[in-house]
């Protein structure tokens, strides 16, 4: 089962207040499998969601979501940069969302995308191979496809062990 997930802010209803509709669908039958209007997308509404439909049809082979800011980027992610910046907090999420969907064309174009000091992104070929539906346990045949791989570069692999700040400090 491979599930997507989606919401759409709307005026559903004739008053002017605007509801998001999340829906959660197998993207291969496009039967819906939950669909709920709530004030707001959320992690929280999202992932009340994906309970239900665990409950009631299992667990999924694979989960499909848009770049929700809600799933990537929280409000005390944005001010530490628009604050060493100078720019609004939605200027920081629009250039993001800029970078994020570069980074995205240019994978599916086959191309590698370095972010020097942090890592490579880049499209990785997978064979077709035969696994197992954690949810049933049966046997299933899962079909060659593309995903996207990164490799941390060696400064970020310093700082996450706190060598990089070690070595900045003993320069000071």
């Amino acid at each position: 089962m491979l599930l997507h997930i989606d919401g759409s802010k709307h005026c559903w209803f004739q008053n002017s207040q605007r509801y998001d509709l999340i829906v959660i669908l197998d993207d291969a039958t496009s039967e819906i499998y939950y669909a709920q209007l709530v004030e707001e997308e959320s992690t929280r509404t999202v992932m009340a969601g994906l309970r239900e439909v665990i409950e009631s049809k299992g667990l999924f082979c694979a989960l499909y979501s848009d770049r929700g800011s809600h799933f990537f980027v929280t409000p005390k992610a944005g001010e530490p940069v628009a604050t060493a910046t100078g720019q609004t907090k939605s200027e920081v999420e629009r250039t993001l969302d800029a970078i994020l969907d570069r980074a995205s064309n240019a994978l599916a174009g086959g191309d590698r995308v370095e972010l020097r000091g942090f890592g490579i992104l880049e499209a990785k070929e997978t064979k077709a191979r035969t696994g197992r539906n954690p949810g049933t346990g049966e046997t299933i045949q899962i079909a060659a496809s593309r995903r996207a791989t990164f490799r941390p570069s060696k400064e970020l692999k310093e700082r996450l062990n706190g060598k990089r700040e070690a070595a900045q400090e003993s320069n000071a």
